[in-house]
C-alpha cells in the first residue's frame, strides 16, 4: 500500500474517530428567541427520544482493505434503522468510503440493539449499497432469527423545517462506556449551500454522521453527512482541514428517501456493489 492511499484510508477512519469524539458531551442549546414559549422542551426532547432512540443500532464489523489479505480492522458504528424489514442507513466515510483509490469493505457485519449488552451476538448483516457522493450507505439485516421480526424505524418522510432559523434536534448515543445513554441535542439552521447541492448547516450543536436530524414538528429533516470534494475541486487545505472547519452538514430528507429508493432497486437487480447515484 503506498503512502497516499494509506494516509486517504487514514483520513477516513481519522474523521469516524474524530467524529465518535464529539459524542462524548452535548454543546449548549443556542438561545433563541421565544424558544421557551414555542413548544414544551421537556416533552418534544422525550417525544424524540422515545420515536428515535430504538431505531439507533450499533453495527460492529470488520474492516478489510484492498491488498492486506484477510486482515482487518475491528470497526464500530452507528446506523440508523429506516425499516421496519431491517435496513440500516449509515455514513460511508464512517466505514472507509473516503479513501479514493482503494476498496474498504465491510465484512462479519453484527447490528446490536439498545436494550442489548455486549455479551449479545447480535444479528448479522450485510452492505447492499453504497453511495460516496452522498456519503451514504445501506445494510440489510440477513438473519435467520430475525426472519420474522419487525424493527422500530425512523420514517424518512420529510419536515417542513429546514428554512434558516429553523429548529433542529438530533438523537444521539453515547459511547459504550456511558451505557451507550441516549440525548438529545439542539440547534437551528445557520445555512443552506447550493453548490455541490442543497445542504442544510447547522448551527449550535454537531450533527452524527449518518444520523437523522428532526424538526420541532418530530419529523425528519434530514440526515447527517460528511461531503467531501476531490482533488481537483480544493480551494485549498485538504478534506480533513475542511471537514475541521464544516464538520457533517445536512442531507435533506427528500433526497435521502430518493437515495434509498434508487439503493433498493439496485440491491433487487444485484447491483449492490455499485454507487446509487443517478
Amino acid at each position: 500500500m503506498n503512502r497516499r492511499l494509506t494516509a486517504l484510508a487514514g483520513l477516513a477512519l481519522g474523521i469516524a474517530a474524530l467524529t465518535a469524539a464529539a459524542g462524548f458531551s452535548a454543546p449548549d442549546s443556542p438561545t433563541l428567541p421565544g424558544a421557551a414559549v414555542a413548544h414544551d422542551d421537556a416533552a418534544l426532547y422525550k417525544s424524540l427520544v422515545e420515536k428515535a432512540g430504538p431505531s439507533i443500532v450499533t453495527l460492529k464489523m470488520v474492516l478489510k482493505f484492498q491488498g492486506m489479505g484477510d486482515e482487518g480492522r475491528d470497526h464500530e458504528v452507528s446506523g440508523l434503522m429506516i425499516d421496519p424489514k431491517g435496513l440500516i442507513l449509515i455514513s460511508n466515510v464512517m466505514i472507509g468510503g473516503s479513501a479514493r483509490g482503494m476498496t474498504i469493505t465491510p465484512s462479519d457485519v453484527k447490528v446490536l440493539f439498545a436494550n442489548e449488552d455486549e455479551s449479545s451476538e447480535g444479528l448479522k448483516a450485510r452492505m447492499v449499497v453504497r453511495d460516496s457522493e452522498l456519503d451514504l450507505a445501506w445494510f440489510q439485516i440477513d438473519d435467520e432469527k430475525a426472519k420474522d421480526r419487525t424493527f422500530a424505524a425512523v420514517d424518512l418522510s420529510p419536515s417542513a423545517s429546514g428554512a434558516l432559523g429553523d429548529r433542529l434536534y438530533t438523537v444521539q448515543r453515547m459511547d459504550k462506556f456511558f451505557d451507550r445513554t441516549t440525548y438529545v441535542s439542539e440547534g437551528a439552521v445557520g445555512g443552506t449551500t447550493a453548490k455541490p447541492r442543497k445542504l442544510l448547516i447547522p448551527s449550535g450543536f454537531q450533527v452524527e454522521p449518518g444520523g437523522a436530524v428532526f424538526g420541532a414538528d418530530g419529523k425528519v429533516v434530514g440526515v447527517g453527512a460528511i461531503i467531501l470534494p476531490n482533488e481537483d475541486d480544493m480551494d485549498m487545505g485538504s478534506p480533513g482541514q475542511m471537514y475541521s472547519r464544516t464538520g457533517p452538514l445536512i442531507l435533506p430528507a427528500s433526497e435521502v428517501r430518493s437515495a434509498t429508493e434508487r439503493a433498493k432497486e439496485m440491491a433487487a437487480k444485484g447491483e449492490g456493489d455499485k454507487p446509487a447515484n443517478p
